[in-house]
């Protein structure tokens, strides 16, 4: 369900532009890999908390895939199979945008592009059973407590300070000095 087209409507969305000349030289070295599971990160719109914690709470109940220590005392990872009806349950009436890619966009369009050239002259069957069709992707919610958002910091030089405020202003025609809503200078 990824595309990293802009302007695209799938239900997992890039939230930066993909710059295609990054793919062809990162799926030159991943192109014959004998399985790739790229790590991104999905991020998810989910005030109300209902996609990764009924899963969570439904774990026990659910076929366990891996359950192992990580290597370098870096933890313990396990991962469960979700149910037809946990998937379609996850899929359904969200926001426009409850999925977008975090981190690791480039990564993952190329695991695509891959993909997409391994599934060539395949039947549906034997494509949608290719390793390459699968991602590691650790799911976060946006309004999850642990997950804090920083405001980013810019320094300007060499620039006249007047011309980069109007400009920013005709950008944001509705930003404004001080408080309230909105893009606040």
């Amino acid at each position: 369900a990824y595309d990293f087209t802009p302007g695209s409507g799938a239900l997992i969305r890039a939230t930066e532009g993909t710059v295609l000349d990054r793919i062809p030289p990162r799926a030159k070295v991943r192109r014959h890999a004998p399985i790739e599971l790229p790590h991104v990160m999905l991020l998810v719109d989910d005030p109300d908390k209902t996609v990764i914690e009924p899963l969570t709470a439904a774990a026990d109940t659910m076929e366990k895939l891996y359950d192992f220590d990580l290597m370098q005392n870096g933890g313990h990872i396990r991962g469960y199979k979700l149910s037809d009806k946990q998937v379609d349950a996850v899929a359904e009436g969200k926001p426009v945008l409850t999925y977008a890619m975090g981190d690791g966009n480039h990564s993952l369009a190329t695991a695509k592009a891959c993909y997409e050239e391994q599934k060539k002259g395949k039947t549906p069957e034997e494509y949608l059973a290719l390793p390459s069709r699968f991602a590691l992707v650790e799911v976060v919610n946006n309004h999850d407590d642990a997950l804090q958002f920083e405001p980013i910091h810019r320094v300007l030089f060499g620039v006249e300070p007047e011309q980069v405020l109007q400009a920013f202003l005709d950008f944001y025609p509705g930003a404004y000095e001080g408080q309230g809503e909105g893009h606040t200078i």
